[in-house]
């Protein structure tokens, strides 16, 4: 009984950890899908920020932005995700919206540098590039929405498991708390 009780326990505890850490691994990822976010935004600010002023120094978020986008790490990440079948279209769409939205960003440049300000207002004006960062938002926001949604079903999995061994735990004990009284009763008797 001891032996079994000492394996169920160590059972809980390795299914456990193990839950705890496919949840880190989930808010892990949602993490590193917002960062994907915070990068995009911050080039997008800092291509606005060179417009609006001149100075190249407001390039350097747009220009780290854009790296990070395009790191092979990032790269790495998203294809990790794009081969689960949840998650394919979305990433896809993602993949198809940054690229989108750092030719926006760069043609902008380009205009500024081209043909001025004037010119390169009109462009952002247009909301072009608002309206495909305001999709990559919602992408981000669905593949967010499906890792929280997985978390979710982890968290009932393992609370099931642990009612489960809990139970298990409890009627082991009460057999050896039995078997416990029959002994002591046996002994006394002779």
């Amino acid at each position: 009984m001891l032996i079994f009780n000492g394996y169920i326990s160590y059972e809980y505890v390795e299914g456990f950890s193990n839950s705890i850490k496919e949840k880190n691994d989930k808010l892990s990822d949602i993490a590193q899908f917002n960062t994907y976010l915070s990068q995009l935004k911050d080039a997008e600010t800092g291509q606005r920020g060179y417009v609006i002023t001149g100075n190249k120094s407001y390039l350097e978020p747009y220009e780290q932005g854009v790296k990070y986008v395009n790191s092979l790490n990032s790269q790495a990440f998203l294809e990790k995700y794009e081969n689960q079948l949840e998650l394919t279209e979305e990433i896809q769409e993602l993949k198809k919206l940054a690229h989108m939205k750092i030719e926006k960003l760069n043609s902008v440049i380009n205009t500024y540098n081209n043909l001025g300000f004037e010119t390169s207002q009109k462009e952002i004006l247009n909301n072009d590039g608002k309206n495909v960062m305001d999709r990559i938002r919602l992408v981000i926001d669905r593949i967010s929405g499906v890792k929280q949604n997985d978390i979710k079903k982890d968290d009932e999995k393992s609370i099931q498991h642990l009612k489960k061994i809990v139970s298990m735990i409890f009627v082991i004990n009460l057999v050896y708390l039995i078997l416990i009284s029959i002994c002591l009763t046996f002994f006394t008797e002779i």
